[in-house]
């Protein structure tokens, strides 16, 4: 060990509160930004599973907007044969009034016909969500429905309910033109943890809204399942390849992209709003050690009289930063990782799911978050001290000895 950085220990170790507050200093910011970036990051993460459970990872639509596929079984077979994609689900979709009970006013939902089979591969949203939709028509034959928990309850409908079904199509009749209308059976209820599609969605057997529709064979998109979303973007270009310009895909990453987005401005901006702790921390490392300058210039000018050079005595003051960087850096790490890993793993922070759409708060600790933060710490604390070391430096040792 060099003596440039035992006298930067000795000049620590010789102010032990003074040392202590700036290597808490640096402590709190570190494990501050460590827990903040596990937040975001978990709230990413929950999102994206959620995402690639609740829908597809791929949605192949007609090239012109409005238009179905027609021949959906042939479009589906020239899908699964592409390298990467491991099924497709034909959909067919359209919106609908549905009346419940007498006391419960019509609500909007969108009518997704599917095949029960096929689709609980396709979109993998629990199986509970299987366990209804593999019920679809009940014993004595009749169509079935089955609904969004949400939808469900604005309907006052339990299972077994009759609902009726107004589509936006109308039919010729003695009366003049009528809306097209249809009575199913409740046959269940899904819950998919996103508000939205538990108060809107409701689905059917392919077969029944091709008779409902009129367009037997039809879809009005696919979804597909792939072997690696993340790399979703290479299984579309070999589509693409495939089919041409037969079909217009789109997937979940631009289906999510405004959301996503803002998940990554938000994490980034509450970096830089917590990150203001370690640049505190750093103006308290700059003014300590520009007042260990003013106290300690004869000590300096002794050290520069017995033969240490500019650089020596720069190194003794750069020392001490990259020393309580170093220490406090790596105890602000462990601190919150441990802090971010308790309260994920014993979920300490509940949230109501009601309002929420999570039951608490989760937290992700990211091995390169922590080195992000651990290099920045580093840099704030070093970076503080290149102007105290300056101006260490350049006393001149005839000045500092002057009044001894």
């Amino acid at each position: 060990m060099g003596y440039e950085r035992r006298t930067a220990l000795r000049y620590l170790r010789h102010y032990p509160w003074r040392t202590a507050l700036l290597f808490s200093g640096i402590a709190v910011g570190t494990a501050a930004l460590v827990i903040a970036l596990s937040l975001m990051t978990g709230f990413q993460q929950d999102f994206r599973e959620r995402i690639l459970k609740g829908s597809a990872h791929l949605t192949a639509f007609a090239p012109s907007y409005g238009e179905v596929l027609e021949d959906a079984e042939a479009v589906r077979a020239t899908l699964r044969a592409v390298d990467g994609v491991l099924d497709a689900a034909p959909v067919l979709t359209s919106p609908a009034m549905l009346g419940g009970r007498d006391r419960a006013a019509p609500a909007y939902a969108e009518i997704r016909g599917v095949d029960p089979e096929v689709y609980s591969v396709v979109a993998d949203r629990g199986e509970s969500f299987v366990e209804a939709i593999e019920r679809l028509e009940d014993g004595e034959g009749r169509d079935g429905i089955v609904l969004g928990l949400g939808l469900a309850r604005r309907l006052d409908l339990l299972e077994g309910d009759p609902v009726r079904v107004v589509l936006p199509k109308v039919r010729l009749s003695p009366f003049g033109p009528l809306p097209r209308t249809r009575t199913l059976t409740v046959v269940g209820t899904f819950t998919s943890e996103f508000l939205q599609q538990d108060s809107q969605l409701a689905f059917i057997h392919l077969a029944a809204a091709e008779r409902m529709l009129k367009q037997p064979g039809a879809a009005s998109y696919l979804e597909l399942r792939v072997e690696d979303p993340d790399r979703i973007d290479e299984v579309q270009a070999r589509i693409e390849t495939a089919v041409g310009n037969g079909l217009y895909l789109v997937n979940w990453l631009e289906y999510n992209a405004d959301l996503l987005r803002a998940l990554n401005v938000e994490k980034l901006m509450l970096f830089l709003a917590i990150g203001l702790i370690l640049l505190v921390a750093g103006m308290n490392i700059l003014s300590t050690l520009m007042l260990m300058v003013a106290t300690k210039v004869r000590e300096i000018g002794i050290l520069t009289a017995m033969g240490a050079g500019a650089r020596n005595v720069g190194r003794i003051f750069m020392w001490q930063g990259a020393i309580l960087g170093l220490a406090g850096s790596a105890f602000g790490l462990t601190l919150g990782f441990a802090v971010a890993w308790a309260i994920d793993r014993w979920r300490l922070i509940p949230l109501d799911p009601e309002v929420y759409y999570l039951s608490y708060v989760p937290f992700a600790p990211r091995a390169s978050d922590a080195a992000v933060v651990a290099v920045l710490a580093f840099a704030v604390c070093l970076a503080a001290t290149l102007y105290p070391a300056w101006k260490a430096a350049r006393l001149a040792p005839v000045e500092a000895l002057r009044h001894e």
